[in-house]
């Protein structure tokens, strides 16, 4: 028979025990608190009795003051690093919750509290004996996670404390500290850089979804010897955080089972499916897939989910392949060098001949560090387009918004922001399938792609069947034109729509703000909310439109 999970005070403290229990190395404490239960905590903690303590005081106190991330699905909140009330050691800790109540998120909500101790023990099992470690640090350079030897090597003297964050400001060595400026940027590189008066590789990756950076630095001396080396240090610092990024998805799951109390076992079927290829990812598995039983949330969630198996398969497989490749170099040079050792030894040949050997390993070392560069411009590129218009994604879109923002105020040149969407797309996406609105929104991109002309003019993805175009140094009259291309352009590559309301093709709705950046102007979020506006009035006016905002 199909059992309902009753929401009472037993229940919701079996339930937070088994889930804590099914995580490997559970890196801190799991809460659930509402307005009428109060709070819940596994493992349990009772340190805060005997100190005469209510923690339900306490934990929704720092709430608001958290940073909110919202994707298009959910609401996952991330609270700056502070230290614990769940520990009786005052370790310092990141809360990550989410509500169940979207319309009022503070009355009941579940998630965990990330110890820092346990996420640098995790970085910590990284190799080090060869002097490499990894390091945390978020947008305004607080160090947040490293290994005890780390924050002795990064910190100031004057600023080091044994736990909690560390300001890396001025650190004493002008070249890390100009790296770590770039680094706070959220850019991907690997650059050489002088600590403690050692040459070391600093590679760093923006962790996009909690505004973290993730560093790793390897000496110079040790990859040197061994170039697969350092790249094989890099992409095992990015598993562990990405490892790291799911905590996101296991508090989406906690909710799951909570609310799932009222639900069928029909339904938990699939979300049961979603864990454990989930785990099998964990482990390395990227072949297991959700079988997908039903075409409503649960199969979407199961079809995004393969769609995202699908790009991290896709990535870890162009990352091997590019580690045999320079493996393969690697030991080729090896080889090429330790024989051509031997012939010096053993012949009568002149200096200037060995002079000339040399000369010919050190190209073919160029030649691969090259290959290298290409790999990791790859890479870069990755991480900037939509995995599947093909066009440039929300995070870098945002980038060159602000870029183009502070040139163009320097310059006082215009700039025109145009915000568009898909006429009923929803329409065609349950009339037509899932897979053609995918094809729908693909064909789209391109016909807009194709009407730009200039490089400076940018497309990109906003989420779902949104877009957005940037313009630089381009008045309104110029932004109208380049929406009146589109259209026609939309008529002459026709995509059939028999479901809308008003056309019998698909159609588009056009929100455009045009403005002079200046110190009396208003900002990059203005700019993007009177768009914003526009589009609305394009869809009340009834769609096939473009509106200009009128200040």
């Amino acid at each position: 028979s199909q059992k309902k999970i009753n929401s009472n005070k037993n229940n919701i403290e079996e339930i937070l025990k088994e889930i804590y229990n099914s995580i490997d190395n559970p890196a801190g404490k799991i809460f659930y608190f509402s307005s009428k239960t109060g709070l819940k905590v596994y493992p349990p903690i009772n340190y805060l009795k005997q100190e005469g303590l209510n923690l339900n005081l306490h934990l929704p106190h720092y709430l608001p003051k958290s940073r909110k991330i919202v994707n298009s699905d959910k609401n996952v909140f991330w609270s700056k690093p502070h230290e614990s009330l769940l520990e009786e050691n005052q370790d310092w800790v990141v809360d990550i919750f989410t509500p169940i109540n979207r319309e009022n998120p503070f009355d009941a909500f579940v998630g965990v509290s990330l110890s820092l101790s346990n996420l640098i023990n995790q970085f910590s099992q990284l190799q080090q004996t060869r002097g490499n470690y990894s390091f945390i640090i978020d947008e305004k350079r607080n160090l947040i996670a490293a290994p005890p030897h780390a924050r002795l090597e990064l910190a100031p003297p004057e600023k080091f404390v044994p736990r909690g964050l560390i300001q890396l400001d001025d650190t004493g060595d002008k070249d890390f500290d100009e790296t770590l400026k770039e680094m706070s940027l959220g850019r991907y590189s690997i650059q050489k850089v002088k600590i403690k008066n050692e040459v070391k590789y600093l590679a760093f990756h923006p962790l996009e979804e909690i505004n973290w950076r993730l560093g790793v630095i390897v000496p110079v001396s040790t990859a040197t010897s061994n170039s697969i080396y350092l790249y094989n240090i890099i992409r095992n610092a990015m598993k562990r955080a990405f490892l790291l990024m799911g905590i996101g998805a296991i508090l989406t799951l906690v909710i799951s089972i909570i609310i799932g109390g009222i639900l069928i076992r029909k339904l938990l079927k699939p979300l049961q499916l979603v864990s454990t290829v989930s785990k099998s990812i964990a482990e390395g598995n990227f072949e297991k897939r959700v079988e997908i039983y039903s075409h409503d949330e649960i199969g979407s969630l199961a079809n995004v989910f393969n769609r995202m198996a699908d790009q991290i398969q896709n990535l870890f497989v162009h990352l091997d392949s590019r580690a045999r490749e320079l493996e393969h170099l690697n030991s080729s040079l090896e080889q090429k060098v330790e024989l051509r050792t031997k012939e010096l030894l053993n012949s009568k040949t002149d200096l200037e001949k060995a002079n000339e050997l040399l000369k010919s390993e050190v190209s073919e070392r160029e030649v691969a560090e090259k290959k290298l560069l290409i790999a990791n411009n790859a890479l870069e590129k990755l991480a900037r387009i939509d995995g599947l218009t093909g066009i440039a994604n929300r995070r870098y879109l945002d980038e060159k918004l602000n870029e183009e923002w502070a040139r163009l105020k320097r310059e006082k040149s215009p700039i025109s922001f145009i915000l568009f969407d898909v006429d009923y797309f929803k329409l065609y996406n349950d009339n037509y399938g899932h897979q053609a609105g995918d094809i729908c929104l693909v064909k789209v991109a391109q016909i807009c792609l194709q009407t730009l002309k200039r490089p400076s003019d940018i497309i990109g993805r906003y989420g779902g069947e949104e877009f957005a175009i940037i313009l630089p140094h381009t008045k309104e009259k110029g932004a109208i034109k380049i929406v009146q291309e589109i259209q026609e352009s939309l008529k002459n590559n026709p995509i059939p729509h028999e479901y809308s309301p008003i056309s019998d093709l698909v159609t588009l709705s056009f929100g455009i703000n045009s403005i002079y950046p200046s110190p009396n102007s208003s900002g990059i979020d203005e700019l993007i909310s009177n768009a914003d506006k526009a589009l609305y009035n394009s869809k009340r006016q009834g769609r096939n439109k473009y509106s200009v905002y009128q200040n």
